[in-house]
């Protein structure tokens, strides 16, 4: 919660998959400006709750290519149908993501489903207003083999 002074007013856990990452979330976050910018509505200053997403992820020799990337080649090449199909799987690895959201209501549109394309502008507005920042924080580990010799 940022308050309407601008400060951190508290900070909650709303779920997480290790107890350790949410201490040292806490941790990092507590260590952040106190400062923050107070939301206005009608030019007020008024009190707002956030959303702070932390993704974890852990890769083996190198990151994958996202589906992101794969439905927007599509997209530009107007093979919508893919471009649909990898967008749905972005959505389905990361739901807090409001430009997927956006990409695939365009996407959703260019293919007819005028309906389907208005929730998901609806759902990326949204999420726009409730989320602060997502934050990636992954790591790739590296197998090295060694070879002794023996005498």
């Amino acid at each position: 919660m940022i308050d309407r002074k601008g400060k951190l007013d508290s900070l909650i856990i709303e779920s997480s998959p290790d107890f350790l990452l949410s201490t040292s979330t806490i941790i990092a976050l507590n260590t952040l400006n106190k400062e923050w910018n107070a939301t206005k509505l009608n030019d007020n200053p008024i009190d707002k709750k956030y959303l702070i997403i932390f993704r974890y992820r852990i890769y083996s020799e190198t990151m994958p290519q996202s589906s992101e990337s794969k439905a927007e080649k599509y997209f530009v090449k107007e093979k919508f149908d893919k471009a649909l199909i990898f967008y749905n799987k972005a959505i389905e690895d990361n739901k807090y993501d409001s430009e997927l959201f956006a990409a695939r209501s365009q996407v959703r549109r260019k293919l007819g489903d005028i309906d389907g394309a208005e929730q998901d502008f609806i759902t990326s507005t949204t999420l726009k207003n409730e989320i602060m920042s997502i934050i990636e924080i992954y790591a790739i580990s590296k197998t090295r083999t060694t070879t002794i010799e023996r005498y």
